[in-house]
């Protein structure tokens, strides 16, 4: 069974990506909420997508371990990235430079895997059926159902999906760009994690270093983020323990669900999934 999982930075797109897959294409297993590959099963589905931002550092070690699992990984100039609110603490800047340079160095050079698919949120927002395209080429088992330029007019989202993507709304490009109006924010990024313009010119965001000075550093207050802008303290240590023995045994039993498929063994376990033939998980969330 073909699965694939979307990743990238928080606040990249990552919502809306998995909400046109399931809208635009034949997909009968799909996760309502943000469900790491660890974890998510889906019984008597034909194809499954799930999405978790999460997992953008696990799909380097995940792709070799199951020759059915696909990823498609969204790419956000970083500056719309930091400056992107969520409905659930609207009054908080969602992700920071910390969270973008994290997802982004965590991919760093899967290009070229034939499984891994990278996508700019800026070109999925321009063109969504050029998108819609590329990725049926790209995995051949996808059956098109509906355009994603008419999400807006077929989509039925989950509640959590329309907290993450403030509503619905048709697919176009007024996103791109929006740091300049919380220019601030951004100098205030820049000076407590380091400046991005060698990454902009990298990616194609920016051509020079000039755009530096439309911000303002010296002036620029701190500003609140949803996620830290540190990782933990070491006084933590338990906490990430923890986190790290979870991830162990995880990805073991991904590997051995591999193993189990590969020759014929595996058995569908039961998971929160919603399928559209009617079966229905339990898990709810963004």
């Amino acid at each position: 069974m073909p699965r694939i999982q979307i990743v990238g930075a928080p606040r990249s797109g990552t919502t809306l990506m998995h909400e046109l897959m399931i809208n635009g294409f034949e997909i009968d297993g799909y996760s309502k909420t943000e469900e790491s590959l660890l974890d998510a099963q889906a019984p008597g589905a034909r194809i499954y997508c799930g999405k978790d931002p999460w997992d953008t550092a696990l799909v380097r070690w995940l792709l070799p371990l199951d020759p059915e699992l696909w990823v498609i990984y969204l790419l956000r100039d970083p500056r719309d990235v930091i400056v992107s609110r969520h409905a659930l603490k609207p009054e908080l800047y969602w992700a920071n430079l910390r969270l973008w340079r994290w997802a982004h160095s965590s991919v760093r050079g899967l290009e070229r895997h034939p499984r891994f698919v990278c996508l700019r949120y800026e070109d999925l927002v321009k063109a969504p059926d050029e998108i819609q395209r590329r990725l049926a080429k790209a995995m051949p088992f996808l059956r098109v159902k509906h355009a994603f330029s008419q999400y807006h007019e077929t989509s039925e989202p989950s509640q959590q999906s329309l907290q993450a993507m403030r509503g619905v709304r048709r697919v176009e490009a007024s996103s791109i760009g929006v740091w300049r109006e919380h220019k601030t924010r951004v100098a205030a990024q820049i000076r407590r994690h380091g400046d991005i313009t060698d990454e902009l010119i990298t990616l194609g965001y920016e051509t020079e270093r000039d755009w530096l000075g439309e911000i303002d550093q010296e002036g620029a207050a701190a500003t609140e983020s949803f996620w830290p802008e540190d990782w933990p303290e070491r006084r933590h240590w338990r906490k990430r323990l923890k986190r790290g023995v979870r991830t162990a045994w995880g990805l073991a039993r991904f590997a051995a669900r591999g193993l189990g498929h590969r020759i014929g063994l595996g058995k569908p376990a039961r998971g929160s999934v919603s399928l559209r033939s009617g079966k229905s998980g339990g898990s709810d969330g963004t």
